[in-house]
């Protein structure tokens, strides 16, 4: 493991971003199963084509919801928060559940990102957190740039 410092604070106001290489082994360990390879590639491939049918789906949603009398009916009954899809501005989004489900999807993907991208041969240099001030607001696995703009070009 590299000497560098494992733990790293920036602050870019208002971004506060934390850094660790805390999680590097665990993404060398899990990424070097064959399984997780096959995974990795099969993603690649399927990643597109579903966020293609994703966006046909909230386009269809979006028109829908503009074409139909009943659809925007039910909208302006809850109120303007339904359309923002964050516990606590949804009103039927549950507040502490709700934080939680989305505190562990962000965490899966991201660990999902590192042991995929060490899976495919792609050096990862850190993970972390990002904070607008100090509310939570993503995470991160951070590749080698050299490495990923290889891996994608040629």
């Amino acid at each position: 493991m590299n000497t560098k410092r494992t733990q790293q604070f920036e602050f870019k106001f208002p971004l506060l971003i934390f850094r660790t290489r805390a999680f590097l082994y665990f993404f060398d360990k899990v990424g070097s199963f064959c399984l997780s390879r096959l995974a990795s590639i099969i993603a690649v491939i399927i990643v597109p084509l579903v966020a293609i049918i994703a966006l046909y789906l909230v386009f269809n949603s979006f028109f829908v919801l503009l074409s139909n009398p009943e659809a925007g009916e039910v909208i302006r009954d809850v109120g303007p928060g339904a359309y923002i899809l964050l516990p606590g501005v949804n009103p039927l989004l549950p507040f502490i559940y709700g934080w939680i489900a989305i505190i562990c999807a962000v965490a899966i993907h991201e660990v999902a990102h590192g042991v995929a991208a060490r899976s495919l041969g792609l050096n990862v240099n850190s993970s972390g957190l990002l904070f607008f001030l100090f509310i939570p607001i993503g995470a991160f696995v951070e590749v080698e740039c050299r490495h990923f703009c290889l891996f994608y070009f040629f």
